[in-house]
């Protein structure tokens, strides 16, 4: 009998020793298991100097499969690097109010998302191209707030997303969305909507190529469909160029920008006018779009309920101020760009029962409430920035509880709200906060 205890195969011989972790017979399997860490990861901190900065950082260290969700938010750092170990991320992944990232480089190595992949509010990220190895994207697609952001190369190696695909509100520099031409099935709701630089063309062309299990939202998107040196939607380059260089009326804007390139965000959208230009500050219904973002600032009457998604916004995109009551009740809502204008509103704001919403920064123009202040249960509220002003206006009660994520709202309160009569800010915060 020459079958040993401890020969491991069929063979009837020993030819494989026991160290061997593979079926081939032999030994030459040298490969071993990726670092696996199991649980919901929270990655946050203030400062370079954080405390916490160090202890989030160890805590993911060597990390390369992270079986939960990984969030990171509302970090100062200018890159990602920290994350170039993790390889896959079995659950939602969240990048969201960071204003200093300037690239995702650190994320190289990311090959597989099985839940959703959300990037929101990252103020100058001009650039998706970290992501160049993300294959498997089990759940939705959100790319919100992200001013900077002009296109999406860097997801090329997409091909399907198995939930929702939104490209929204925020992104007011986006022209490009060819970084999605791999994509080739959506199963959920596509959202292309309003990018006021992205050709409409080019999102149509883009979405005939795709199967859709859901609805389609593509209205809004109102840019220029020439290639750059090419003034008309032809396509081509056979007209005479645009002179992108002369600054007619010396506000130091030109018609093309300092990017020279025709229809982006940082166009003078009046070249004969000196006070208007992109950034200048807008007069509230002089009916003049002083600040280039596509329309002039007006006043809007009456109350406002918002249920659904952040697609039902677009119908206060222009409000500097709203004379009557606001309330943000929408669990689908993710993003409040389409608010950035708002200052003030005469009754009272009510943000309630948000699952999707993150920071209130969008808000951050908003600095007088002529009522009550209510934030209550929203589930993934990190942040409220309502820091606009020197000094938040509030003339009746604020009430901030239940919401988990949310770990300080005292040093809000303390720094911008101090006059503010409060009911209540400590229930139900905070729960989910580690440490």
């Amino acid at each position: 009998d020459d079958d040993s205890a401890d020969d491991d195969d069929d063979a009837g011989d020993d030819d494989d020793s026991a160290d061997d972790d593979d079926d081939a017979g032999d030994d030459d399997d040298d490969s071993a298991d990726p670092a696996t860490c199991a649980g919901d990861y929270l990655l946050n901190w203030g400062s370079p100097e954080d405390p916490e900065r160090a202890a989030d950082l160890a805590s993911i260290a060597g990390c390369e499969v992270i079986q939960g969700n990984l969030s990171i938010a509302n970090i100062p750092d200018s890159n990602v690097d920290f994350l170039s170990d993790i390889t896959s991320v079995q659950g939602n992944l969240l990048l969201a109010n960071s204003c200093a990232i300037t690239h995702l480089d650190g994320l190289g190595n990311l090959s597989e998302v099985t839940g959703d992949l959300t990037i929101n509010t990252l103020c100058v990220l001009s650039s998706l191209q970290g992501l160049g190895n993300l294959e498997a994207l089990g759940g939705s697609l959100v790319i919100t707030g992200s001013s900077a952001l002009s296109t999406l190369d860097g997801f090329e190696g997409l091909t399907s997303v198995g939930g929702d695909l939104v490209v929204t509100l925020g992104t007011p520099s986006l022209f490009s969305v060819n970084g999605l031409s791999n994509i080739e099935s959506v199963d959920g709701d596509v959202d292309i909507s309003g990018n006021p630089n992205l050709c409409q063309d080019l999102v149509d062309d883009l979405l005939d190529d795709w199967a859709i299990g859901g609805t389609t939202a593509t209205e809004d998107n109102t840019g220029t469909c020439a290639e750059p040196g090419d003034d008309d939607d032809a396509g081509d380059d056979d007209d005479d160029a645009v002179d992108c260089g002369e600054d007619v009326d010396g506000d130091t804007y030109t018609t093309c920008g300092n990017d020279d390139v025709l229809g982006t965000a940082d166009d003078d959208c009046d070249d004969d006018d000196p006070e208007s230009y992109p950034g200048a500050s807008d007069i509230l219904d002089d009916g003049v779009d002083q600040d280039c973002n596509g329309a002039d600032t007006t006043t809007c009457e009456g109350d406002h309920t918002i249920w659904g998604t952040t697609a039902v916004l677009d119908g206060l995109v222009n409000c500097g101020i709203i004379n009557g009551n606001l309330e943000l009740l929408g669990t689908g809502l993710q993003d409040l760009s389409d608010l950035s204008r708002l200052t003030s509103v005469t009754g009272n704001v009510d943000i309630s029962g948000n699952t999707n919403l993150v920071t209130l920064g969008s808000l951050s123009a908003l600095t007088t409430v002529g009522g009550n202040l209510v934030i209550t249960a929203n589930a993934q509220l990190m942040y409220i920035e309502l820091d606009g002003a020197t000094s938040f206006s509030l003339t009746g009660n604020l009430t901030i509880t239940d919401n988990p994520y949310l770990c300080d709202p005292t040093s809000w309160v303390m720094n911008y709200c101090s006059a503010c009569y409060v009911v209540n800010i400590t229930d139900g915060n905070g729960t989910a906060c580690f440490g």
